[in-house]
């Protein structure tokens, strides 16, 4: 024993009843010896650490080491991590109870565990039995060896004192926060993990996608002739070629005494297969009803609404996509369409916000509460706009997020998504409700269809959730209008909204045929560009569509002058314009017109649609302006007149 009373050493082997003080018998064996080595350790010092030197000035702390020898001279250090990690087996109540400490598991190769329990009174049944007991392991799975009454408690004061709990107790919750990964068995490795039970289940899962990761099958039949290839390989072969032409629609359209399929291309339709024969027009949309899991003969008497799954490549990884199918019975032959969620953008700058914008959208989306609301024309980008914010807000993996849909365009794991399905007992309030009850943090809905809606949105969001959703209205100003003709009290939409967004798609120009428009270029000041079409853009001159926006961020004054109700939605813009806080859809065009993003034609095609309520779209209005003589009460309450200049032909200032 070692003189220092902080320390003590003991030994004791297997086959011998020690003494009350420790010491073992004269006949030991050292075939299987448990060495446990306790040396002092300064106070405050991690209790694990081994000190190799006494301080006799400080004062110390036991903090046992212990080794197993075994035959052959095999042999393991135990640290007092050990120990306190293997006594997560045996509860403090249990050890003191038998004199009984854990000093080793393992798993054999059935996975059952083994356990090595160091005993105090090795050869008491009682206590054998009751150690076993509380493993809940069978006794042919536990093996016992002697230890020493004084290196027992030595060992239990310093494993369950009140520094190693606090100790544990935080490795424990740190342990808790982090985030373990699924590893499937070796049997299945590089799989998903299946029971026998579940494979058949697992196998009408997989065949309702279509498998069009066969890139040789496309290209054989491509080089073949149509009327060579049965129904299945020619859907097969319009399905590859709709997914690889990155178009957002397919329209497959009977007639007599042929037909047609066209694909819809940056908001543009051409045709890809012309004077089809009727009947093989007939058998395409049986063909594709079938796909779809629908009755082909109901498709002459009624609408029909439902998806094609289908597992393709992208970026030559397969992924899967589910196509949004819908008939309608025509005079000759049902009239399908197919809608494809092309693969989404997902940061806020590809999108083609503005670097203000997206300033505002990040102030907007990191507050804890409100409303973000995201407007447009049917196909203007909203739900490509919204998965973006998504995105942002997934990054972190620390929110909530539930998504309502009618139904779910774009899937994503981070998200628990509701997708509701017409003449369903599941309906939206239903799914809100719930939604509700689910302890979200953010929660995003398809669309505010009504005053409804829209009221119960508010109601979430003062609750202290964050909402994101679409409505369908042109401009800033059309949603203030159309939010104030619905009925909601101005205060809550003050203080439940945190943004509206009203944004359109324009063409982009084609980046290998664009060259410079020099007239437009000499009546605008800078270069503006045009373009004369080529094959990688199908000689349309574009490719690719881009977003133009206004984006309103409600703050103090915008607050303000909503709650103001002798203030109509049109005087809130304008002043939110001449404070800087909104930049109206024509100066967003001209940035994209000064960057060379597209050409004037696109730009004005996109402001008279935009802003048809002010007439931009009436030439008499134009020319009637331009002859007024009294244009300066109109400039000053639009603000500066250089960013209201009309895109082409005369410059006017509105």
């Amino acid at each position: 024993m070692s003189s220092n009373p902080n320390d003590i050493e003991a030994r004791l082997t297997d086959g011998e009843t020690p003494s009350s003080d420790g010491t073992p018998g004269s006949d030991r064996r050292t075939d299987n010896v448990v060495d446990f080595v306790i040396v002092g350790a300064k106070r405050g010092e991690s209790p694990e650490a081994d000190v190799a030197e006494n301080d006799s000035e400080s004062e110390h702390v036991p903090s046992p080491s212990g080794s197993l020898v075994r035959p052959g001279g095999l042999s393991k250090r135990y640290s007092i991590e050990d120990l306190r990690r293997l006594s997560d087996h045996l509860p403090k109540a249990t050890s003191v109870r038998y004199s009984a400490l854990v000093v080793n598991m393992w798993k054999t190769s059935s996975g059952s565990p083994r356990f090595e329990i160091a005993l105090v009174n090795v050869r008491n049944g009682d206590h054998r039995n009751g150690v076993v007991r509380a493993l809940r392991v069978s006794p042919l799975d536990v093996s016992f060896v002697p230890i020493g009454k004084d290196v027992f408690e030595q060992l239990i004061a310093t494993i369950h004192s009140d520094d190693t709990q606090e100790f544990l107790e935080a490795k424990k919750e740190e342990q808790s926060k982090q985030t373990k990964v699924w590893t499937p068995s070796k049997e299945n490795r590089g799989g998903t993990d299946s029971t026998p039970e579940s494979d058949q289940t697992l196998d009408l899962v997989s065949t309702d996608w279509v498998d069009l990761t066969d890139t040789e099958e496309y290209e054989r039949n491509l080089n073949r002739n149509e009327a060579d290839l049965t129904t299945q390989e020619f859907v097969r072969l319009i399905l590859n070629e709709f997914l690889r032409s990155g178009s957002s629609d397919m329209h497959i359209e009977s007639g007599q005494p042929s037909g047609r399929i066209r694909f819809r291309y940056d908001s543009e339709l051409f045709t890809r297969w012309d004077d089809i024969p009727f009947q093989k027009i007939r058998q395409i949309a049986a063909g594709l009803a079938e796909t779809a899991g629908k009755d082909a003969t109901r498709m002459k008497f009624k609408d029909i609404d439902s998806t094609i799954k289908v597992r393709v490549l992208r970026d030559g990884v397969p992924a899967d996509v589910e196509l949004r199918f819908a008939s309608q019975p025509t005079l000759y032959s049902p009239s399908i369409v197919l809608r494809s969620q092309l693969k989404p953008i997902r940061e806020l700058v590809g999108v083609g916000f503005l670097g203000q914008q997206i300033t505002d959208l990040e102030h907007a989306y990191s507050q804890k509460r409100g409303i973000i609301v995201v407007t447009g024309a049917t196909g203007s980008g909203k739900t490509n706009t919204l998965e973006a914010i998504f995105a942002r807000l997934e990054e972190p993996d620390t929110f909530k997020i539930i998504e309502i849909g009618e139904p779910i365009e774009i899937r994503s794991r981070k998200r628990t998504q509701i997708s509701l399905r017409p003449n369903t007992p599941f309906t939206w309030w239903d799914a809100f409700y719930s939604c509700l009850r689910s302890d979200p943090d953010i929660i995003g809905i398809g669309e505010l269809r009504s005053s409804e809606h829209l009221s119960v949105a508010i109601n979430a969001a003062l609750t202290g959730h964050l909402v994101l959703s679409t409505f369908h209205a042109a401009s800033v100003e059309d949603t203030l209008t159309r939010m104030f003709q619905m009925g909601i009290p101005r205060e809550n939409l003050a203080t439940g909204i945190n943004l509206i967004l009203a944004q359109t798609l324009i063409k982009k120009l084609c980046p290998n045929c664009k060259v410079e428009d020099r007239d437009a270029s000499q009546r605008q000041g800078f270069p503006v560009y045009t373009s004369e079409g080529c094959k990688q853009c199908f000689n349309k001159g574009t490719r690719g569509r881009t977003a133009m926006a206004e984006v309103l961020l409600f703050n103090d004054d915008v607050k303000q002058w909503i709650q103001d109700k002798s203030l109509s939605a049109r005087d809130v813009v304008k002043k939110a314009i001449s404070r800087g806080y909104l930049l109206p859809m024509r100066g967003v065009a001209k940035e994209k017109l000064a960057d060379g993003t597209a050409s004037v034609s696109e730009i004005n095609g996109a402001l008279g649609y935009i802003e048809s309520n002010e007439a931009f779209g009436s030439r008499d209005w134009f020319a009637r302006e331009s002859r007024s003589e009294n244009r300066e009460g109109l400039s000053e309450s639009r603000g500066n007149p250089s960013d209201f200049d009309f895109i082409e032909g005369e410059v006017i200032e509105d």
